[in-house]
């Protein structure tokens, strides 16, 4: 088995890198969807980091939460209060490269629990069953 480290080290190529960070991120908006599969102190983590990854640091005014919270945290605290405080969240990343915030974002995604490198497969009984009986995840 691999550490999220180990794989990250394969990504010599920035774009490979690149497309690496966007999968995670569409990953947590579908993986991360309900209030209860992961705290929410990580999301607001990974939002900083995403925003400082894609340099939209100085222009909040276009800040679309959606893309970076799942959305059961904007519904809990309302678009005004993510808004008012992601400033404040990112103030430790001032000294923090582009690069290092994807690296950053990637090496924490990736860390159990709830780990976004993983494929998520909904298993079901019955072709015709309305609903997952069973979760499978498989991850590098």
């Amino acid at each position: 088995m691999f550490t999220a480290t180990e794989i990250l080290e394969n990504y010599k190529c920035p774009s490979t890198l690149r497309h690496y960070y966007l999968q995670l991120r569409e990953n947590l908006l579908d993986q991360w969807s309900g209030s209860n599969s992961v705290a929410e102190e990580r999301c607001w983590e990974l939002a900083a980091l995403a925003l400082h990854a894609d340099e939209n640091g100085n222009d909040l005014l276009s800040f679309r939460a959606e893309r970076y919270f799942p959305l059961w945290v904007v519904n809990i605290h309302g678009l005004d209060f993510v808004r008012r405080n992601m400033p404040a969240v990112r103030e430790d990343l001032r000294t923090c490269s582009t690069n290092d915030a994807v690296m950053e974002y990637c090496q924490q995604a990736s860390r159990p629990p709830f780990a976004l490198n993983c494929h998520l497969y909904g298993l079901r009984r019955h072709k015709m069953d309305t609903f997952d009986n069973a979760i499978i995840g498989i991850r590098p």
